[in-house]
Order: structure tokens, then C-alpha cells, then sequence
């Protein structure tokens, strides 16, 4: 499976997350940062509909 990157949105370094299936709803997650441990949400969405790459949203969990 192909990886997508995004960035942490608290010490700012580029991050590696599995991309995920194709979906005609966004999809959200909370992950912790790899680098710096801080929780962010990620938003997933495909502007192609089902087909081409996802469009990552990024900001800090509160």
C-alpha cells in the first residue's frame, strides 16, 4: 500500500501515514505525531470522487 506525507502541525517535521482507500466521504483519524508524540487530526478527502490522490487536512487535536 502507498504512504501519503503531512505535517505535524506542532514541531512542523514531515510524517509518513498509510494512504487510505478511496472514500466519497471524508475520513478522519487522530494520530499521534511519530516525531514529537502530540495528538493531530487528519482529514482525508478525494476531490476526484473515488479516483486520485487524497487531499490531507492537518491541525491539532484539542
Amino acid at each position: 500500500m502507498n504512504s501519503g506525507e503531512i505535517t505535524c502541525p506542532y514541531c512542523w517535521q514531515t510524517i509518513s501515514i498509510e494512504e487510505l482507500s478511496p472514500s466519497s466521504e471524508n475520513v478522519e483519524l487522530v494520530m499521534d505525531c511519530e516525531v514529537c508524540c502530540r495528538p493531530i487530526r487528519v482529514t482525508a478527502y478525494w476531490p476526484d470522487g473515488d479516483t486520485g490522490e487524497p487531499v490531507y487536512e492537518v491541525e491539532p487535536e484539542s
